[in-house]
C-alpha cells in the first residue's frame, strides 16, 4: 500500500505481458499469483475489479467511440452514477466534468467527440476513466507515451496523490528516467525474468544499460 513500483526493461522485455497476467483472472489461477492483502485466496472476479489497468493499448481496449467522452469516463464504475439499476446521465456528466476540472483537464470538453481529440488528448481520457474506477491497485502500461510535458507533470502529480492516499502502483514504462524519478522502487525485466531489483534513488542509467547488456547466466548479477 502507498508504494509505486517501476517496471523497466528494453522493447520485448515482458512488462506488458506482466501487467496483462495480472488482470487476466485464468493466468492468475493457473500460475497462483496473489495480490498484496488477500491472504493467499484466489482472486475473484469482485477482487479482480479493485484493479485499474492502463493497457498500452489503450485506443483498442478501453475506449468506445460510440460514446461521449463522459461516459468513456464513468464506463468501468457505472455504479457510482446508477440509482436503483437505473443509470443517471445528468450525474454521469456531472461526474465527469467534475473529474476533468480537479485533473486540471477542463479544455477536454467531457461533451465532445473522441474522434474530435488529438491521440495525447484521447489517452488523458482513458487516465480519468482509471481513476473513476477508484480503486485499490493501478496498473499502468507506458502511461505518458503519447502525451506532452504539460500532461506528463499532471500524470506524475496523480500518481504521487494516488500513493499518498494508500493505494498500490505498478508502471511499466521504457523510459528510465520517468521511472527513477516517480517510483520508490524498480524491478527490471529481460526475456521475461527479472533481472535486478533495487530502490529507485539508487538506481543509475549505467546500472540498467549493464544489467541489459550482460547475460542472463552472469553470476556477478545481484
Amino acid at each position: 500500500q502507498g508504494e509505486i513500483v517501476g517496471i523497466a526493461g528494453k522493447a520485448g522485455a515482458g512488462k506488458s505481458q506482466l501487467l496483462q497476467a495480472l488482470v487476466n483472472p485464468q493466468l492468475i489461477r493457473q500460475r497462483a499469483v496473489c495480490f498484496p492483502r488477500l491472504s493467499g485466496h484466489a482472486p475473484t472476479g469482485q477482487m479482480l475489479r479493485q484493479v485499474a489497468y492502463l493497457s498500452d493499448e489503450w485506443k483498442k481496449n478501453m475506449l468506445f467511440t460510440c460514446l461521449s467522452i463522459g461516459q468513456n469516463i464513468t464506463v468501468r464504475n457505472l455504479e457510482r452514477v446508477s440509482r436503483c439499476g437505473v443509470l443517471q446521465l445528468q450525474e454521469e456528466d456531472f461526474y465527469a466534468k467534475q473529474l476533468l476540472e480537479t485533473l486540471g483537464w477542463p479544455e477536454i470538453g467531457f461533451q465532445k467527440d473522441l474522434s474530435e481529440l488529438s491521440s495525447g488528448t484521447r489517452q488523458k481520457v482513458a487516465l480519468a476513466q482509471c481513476l473513476f474506477a477508484k480503486c485499490g491497485i493501478y496498473l499502468f502500461d507506458e502511461p505518458t507515451q503519447n502525451i506532452d510535458i504539460a500532461g506528463k507533470v499532471d500524470f506524475y502529480n496523480i500518481v504521487a496523490a494516488l500513493a499518498k492516499s494508500g493505494s498500490t502502483i505498478l508502471i511499466a514504462s521504457s523510459d528510465l528516467q520517468e521511472l527513477t524519478g516517480i517510483c520508490d522502487r524498480l524491478i527490471v525485466l529481460q526475456h521475461g525474468r527479472v533481472r535486478h531489483e533495487a530502490m529507485a534513488d539508487s538506481f543509475a542509467r549505467t546500472d540498467f544499460v549493464r544489467l541489459l547488456s550482460e547475460s542472463p547466466s552472469d553470476p556477478s548479477l545481484s
